[in-house]
């Protein structure tokens, strides 16, 4: 959630020992990578981290998607909302759309055909959105459905499996062994 606390520069090493991949944003936002890992105690302790270095109130959502996440942390009723499994589309549904930021021009639009409600856009059907609102439209549609393609970190790259082959040259020297093979193969 937002920070407000010391500089990333002097968090990270300290969040790092937590969790493999942080990323911070000047926004006041910290992006925690925990797949793979216990969620819930990682954020008690990275709370605890933020706590420790200024940050007065920091907050946590855990979701599959970084639009729920973020949602989560900034308007969910306690400290850490951990949102379930495959869930963060009726998550979203019941908050106004305000959270998701639309741009002042299409709040104007969305507030004048009565979608007040994430799950209210994102029961719209794909065609409708983009004839009324447009690209700008189809983006906060995506969000409201909990289609987020903000990859926060970079995929994983394991490397392949490799082999090496060394050849080495042979002088025949004596021809007497060859021989016992070929004859032994004929």
């Amino acid at each position: 959630g937002p920070t407000g606390a010391a500089s990333a520069a002097e968090l990270a090493p300290r969040l790092l020992a937590l969790v493999p991949r942080v990323r911070a944003e000047a926004r006041g936002v910290i992006w925690a990578d925990v797949r793979g890992l216990p969620a819930r105690p990682l954020a008690d302790a990275l709370l605890g981290v933020l706590q420790k270095w200024g940050c007065a109130a920091p907050r946590a959502g855990l979701a599959g998607t970084p639009v729920a996440a973020e949602v989560a942390s900034r308007f969910g009723p306690t400290a850490i909302v951990e949102v379930p499994a495959g869930a963060d589309r009726e998550f979203l549904a019941p908050h106004v759309i305000a959270v998701l930021e639309p741009e002042p021009a299409l709040a104007r639009l969305l507030e004048g055909t009565g979608i007040e409600r994430c799950g209210d856009l994102a029961r719209l059907d794909r065609t409708g959105v983009e004839v009324r609102f447009g690209p700008e439209g189809i983006a906060l549609w995506r969000l409201a459905r909990a289609d987020d393609p903000r990859l926060l970190f970079d995929p994983t790259i394991r490397p392949l499996p490799d082999a090496s082959l060394e050849w080495t040259d042979y002088a025949l020297r004596d021809p007497e062994p060859l021989l016992f093979a070929i004859n032994g193969l004929a």
